[in-house]
Parts: C-alpha cells; structure tokens; sequence
C-alpha cells in the first residue's frame, strides 16, 4: 500500500526519455549575454561572453550613465541552405546588455578587446575620483606634521 502512494509521488522522466536519452532535446538557448563586472587598478572593467559573434557586428555605446553592449549572430547563415536541422542550441538574433555606471569614468579613454568569445571594456576611473593622499600639516607655516 505504502509503495503505491511512493511511486505516485515520485517524479520520473517520460517513457521516451527513459528509453533513449539520444532523442532528449534540451531546452531552447537564451539571447542572454553571460558578464563579469569588476574593479581593478583604477579600471572598471565589463567581460561579456559572446562566442561566435563578429566583431564588427558588436555595437558599444554609452548615453549618460548606462553602457549598452549590443549584437546580432545568425546561426542559420553558417549552415548549407538544404541542411535537415534536428535541433538548434546555439542562440540567434539579437542581443543586447545594459549597465549603469558610475560618473566617476573617463569614458573618452575606454578600450576594447574581443579575443576567444569574450568582450572585454577597460574603462579607467576619472583621476578626480581616484583615492589621493593629503598630507596633514600644523603651525601657522603648514609645514608637515
């Protein structure tokens, strides 16, 4: 009795499934762009995945303070046109990130890299607002402390 009400509430796989795992699709690719955003050495720096993309089909732009990544891959164009497609991982269409960043960026100065699949944004923090010593001073000459 007990192993009936166990075996109701056991979730398994469907029939197909548990026959043959060749014929199990996976599910549909995301348009999302994977990203690491980091400080380091005064550089505000974004890493984005973007395997297969062209580079010259990537789009950086900044408007006040939101950095958007932008680009578009179409995986059809890379197969012969009378190819029987079972089924498609690689996502395809447009893509698109945004960011807010700070107005503490030089953004005149920002480099870019595209190498193995991965953007990467170098953006240095403005020389105003970096962390800068002040030197404490005392007597009536402000000399030194």
């Amino acid at each position: 009795m007990y192993s009936d009400i166990y075996s109701l509430n056991r979730k398994e796989k469907p029939m197909p499934a548990r026959i043959n795992p060749l014929f199990e699709f996976p599910s549909a690719a995301s348009n999302t762009l994977p990203s690491e955003v980091y400080l380091a050495d005064d550089n505000f720096v974004v890493t984005v995945d973007m395997p297969g993309m062209d580079p010259e089909l990537i789009d950086v732009e900044v408007s006040k303070n939101t950095l958007t990544i932008s680009a578009e891959r179409d995986t059809a164009a890379a197969r012969p046109e009378e190819a029987r497609v079972f089924f498609v991982e690689r996502p395809s269409g447009n893509f698109r990130r945004r960011f807010v960043i700070g107005n503490d960026l030089d953004i005149s100065e920002t480099t870019s890299a595209y190498e193995n699949g991965v953007l990467t944004l170098t953006i240095p923090v403005a020389a105003s607002s970096r962390p800068r010593k002040i030197p404490v001073t005392s007597g009536p000459n402000g000399s030194p402390a």
